[in-house]
């Protein structure tokens, strides 16, 4: 068994993960980096995948694809790990089913409905059942704090794949993915995994340090 450990980074656009990210690879000598979608041979590509959410392909129909990318490279996260190499995923699992819950609540769906998505979510991502990260970072932001940072951020690029795609949409849809987060995280790390909510209102400096209390308590 190798000695590599695993970190998810999870949370809506504009909360800081690309800024943790940069801090985590930082500390360590060996990193591989995933950032899903990913691009891959085997299914659609991570192009492909961001070109249908762009052109307002509803989360039901997404969240196959999504879940496809991520059984395709999994082979390839656990050798990394296996290798004794650091990983750290840039959203998989959480988002997914952050996303697909909200697609819904857009819509006014009623708590049976929601429960319905979640199971049919959930039983997607059953393959994915016993992958569990060492630590899973997930980001807590203002909405209106982070619409300013994509719009800046989108405005200042002309690579189409670095673009902000629509999903986080208006600051009401922000606020319900937000919140939808953050109830995942409460929810699981009862339940003993091993999560971070980090704040990333905090300044940048903030931030980082109770970044690096979370690796202190459960990578190093």
């Amino acid at each position: 068994m190798g000695t590599g450990k695993i970190i998810i980074v999870e949370g809506p656009d504009g909360s800081g993960k690309g800024t943790i990210i940069e801090k985590i690879v930082s500390k360590y000598k060996t990193v591989v980096n995933y950032k899903f979608p990913c691009n891959t041979s085997k299914h659609e590509s991570r192009k492909e995948i961001i070109e249908k959410a762009n052109a307002g392909t509803r989360q039901k129909d997404l969240i196959p694809l999504f879940v496809q990318n991520f059984l395709d490279v999994l082979p390839d996260i656990k050798k990394d790990h296996d290798d004794g190499k650091t990983v750290i995923i840039d959203r998989m699992y959480v988002s997914t089913t952050v996303y697909g819950i909200e697609d819904i609540m857009k819509d006014g769906a009623t708590e049976e409905e929601i429960k319905e998505r979640k199971s049919y979510i959930s039983n997607l991502l059953s393959p994915l059942s016993s992958f569990k990260p060492d630590l899973l970072i997930i980001t807590q932001v203002n909405a209106q704090s982070a619409h300013n940072r994509i719009t800046q951020r989108s405005s200042t690029t002309t690579n189409v794949d670095e673009k902000e795609n629509s999903l986080d949409g208006d600051i009401a849809k922000k606020e319900r993915i937000n919140k939808l987060y953050l109830d995942y995280a409460i929810e699981h790390k009862a339940k003993g995994e091993n999560i971070a909510i980090i704040d990333s209102n905090l300044p940048i400096n903030e931030m980082i340090a109770n970044v690096e209390e979370a690796l202190k308590e459960w990578i190093l």
